[in-house]
């Protein structure tokens, strides 16, 4: 339960090793009608992310990966439309070679 006379939640717990195995220390203090909670040592884990962060990451992948299939889609078109010119050249060529051959 919430040490918080005023409130009813539940605190869940999560164990913390802390650096090199020494535990880091949970305390929380009241000041007016709220409670701060504060830790003394170092986690052996990370923060949690916030929920908005992780959400502008994942965003800002997906645009990243849009624009990457976009470079590569007209890198392709570039591709492909450099070929058909020069057999487009190559074909031109060899027709003008058997037009002047044949005539």
């Amino acid at each position: 339960m919430c040490p918080n006379a005023n409130c009813s939640g539940v605190l869940d717990l999560l164990p913390c090793r802390g650096h090199s195995g020494y535990p880091v220390t949970h305390f929380w203090r009241h000041h007016r009608g709220a409670i701060y909670f504060q830790a003394k040592g170092i986690h052996d884990h990370p923060k949690p992310e916030l929920k908005a962060s992780a959400e502008a990451r994942r965003h800002q992948r997906t645009l990243r990966s849009q624009k990457m299939a976009e470079v590569r889609t007209s890198a392709w078109i570039a591709i492909i439309l450099v070929t058909a010119y020069f057999l487009l050249l190559n074909l031109s060529l060899y027709v003008n070679n058997l037009t002047i051959l044949y005539s």
